[in-house]
């Protein structure tokens, strides 16, 4: 079962925290491109020992759904980081503004 949790960060920490995500993903990606499931499943179904591949078939599935997940969080975490960036431009704009108009 997936959970969404939530934790409080300093918003520098923001992008270190992103590639650490990403990472993790792409160490998801390498694991299976390195597991040789293409070579595991076709000897499956060249025995004929269909169940065998659509489990194999499965648990790939789980693992992409996995980093399908961690990179829409990393997407998400992302546009809220861009709107608080956004957020402090507007404020330093305005800051600027009411500077020039005293």
């Amino acid at each position: 079962m997936r959970v969404n949790i939530q934790f409080s960060v300093n918003a520098e920490e923001i992008p270190d925290r992103i590639i650490d995500l990403v990472k993790e993903a792409e160490s998801s990606l390498a694991f299976l491109h390195n597991d040789n499931f293409l070579i595991e499943t076709k000897k499956f179904v060249d025995d004929k020992n269909i169940l065998k591949a659509i489990d194999r078939l499965a648990l790939v599935r789980n693992e992409l759904a996995e980093i399908d997940f961690r990179l829409d969080d990393c997407m998400t975490i992302l546009g809220g980081y861009q709107k608080l960036l956004m957020g402090e431009t507007l404020d330093h704009s305005f800051e600027a503004a009411d500077e020039e108009n005293e």
